[in-house]
């Protein structure tokens, strides 16, 4: 996790960032859901897709988020259907 005001790496439980002394309990500033997990980046790129399964009678959609900073690839699956009818 990193802090709301400087971006310094603190620890997920931490109450207060250890660099600037944030109270990391009571922010100010919207919390960003999409960091990236290697570096910390917040910029992404997104690109969509689907899986089909062996025998095509299943496919998953997914999404891909690309870190724009050190370009980490998250994979994150939408759902599953039954019938592809893309």
């Amino acid at each position: 996790m990193n802090c709301t005001e400087c971006g310094e790496s603190v620890a997920y439980d931490a109450k207060f960032c250890p660099n600037c002394g944030t109270n990391l309990m009571k922010s100010t500033k919207p919390e960003n859901r999409n960091t990236c997990f290697w570096c910390g980046g917040t910029n992404f790129s997104k690109e969509e897709g689907r899986l089909d399964s062996k025998w095509g009678m299943t496919s998953h959609k997914f999404i891909l988020l690309i870190c724009s900073t050190c370009g980490y690839v998250h994979q994150f699956y939408e759902g599953r259907s039954v019938f592809d009818f893309d």
